[in-house]
């Protein structure tokens, strides 16, 4: 592939906010999607003073509830996003949201990792409290549990399928249609999961799942 080739590749298909969400939905031509939550692109925003903190290990904190009020492109090259807490310098190139897309986890783990509020004993275990509801926790013969969460589960998106691996019923009782909620509030699959967050399912309905 040459490197003209490969620019093209980096050109978004698609791009939709989901703003109830808090989420911004890229589609590429190769027909893979990504979806980048708003905390993560303000977090990791390509303006100059982003950089510097970042660079000195002060990240933009307390940015969970962040959200995008527009989006203007900038030629044909780039995007600039502006943010609901003021923030608008930073463009983002076609090529600067590809390889944010591609690296969510890993950029989002480093973050995790050099936050200077953790302690060094505390960043390799996330600890949180999941609540089942009506049918789903009558099913499970469970109504809460307490549990640490490996490395790979960063996202709902990726708890459901982890707990659908335990035996008996969770891979038929996760697989219907769920209301979810972080900490009394609901939340969509991309949604970050935190030390200490109170995660709750409802079942709404149920699939035939053999």
């Amino acid at each position: 592939m040459t490197q003209e080739d490969n620019q093209l590749t980096q050109i978004p298909t698609g791009i939709k906010l989901h703003k109830k969400s808090r989420y911004l939905e890229i589609t590429y031509p190769n027909g893979d999607a990504y979806n980048l939550p708003c905390e993560y692109l303000r977090v990791f925003s390509p303006a100059a003073e982003e950089k510097v903190s970042r660079a000195m290990g002060n990240a933009s904190k307390g940015k969970e509830e962040v959200n995008i009020n527009a989006i203007n492109p900038v030629g044909s090259y780039a995007l600039q996003i502006i943010f609901d807490d003021g923030h608008e310098t930073g463009i983002y190139s076609w090529a600067r949201l590809y390889d944010m897309a591609i690296n969510l986890k890993s950029d989002w783990e480093d973050r995790e990792l050099t936050a200077p509020e953790k302690d060094q004993d505390d960043q390799d275990e996330r600890t949180v409290t999941i609540l089942y509801f009506a049918a789903l926790a009558k099913r499970l013969g469970l109504e809460s549990e307490t549990i640490a969460l490996p490395d790979e589960v960063v996202t709902i998106n990726d708890l459901i399928p982890w707990l659908m691996t335990r035996r008996g019923e969770w891979k038929k009782a996760l697989a219907g249609t769920l209301k979810i909620t972080v900490n009394r509030r609901f939340v969509g699959m991309v949604d970050m999961i935190r030390d200490g967050d109170e995660i709750a399912f409802v079942l709404v309905a149920e699939e035939n799942i053999r």
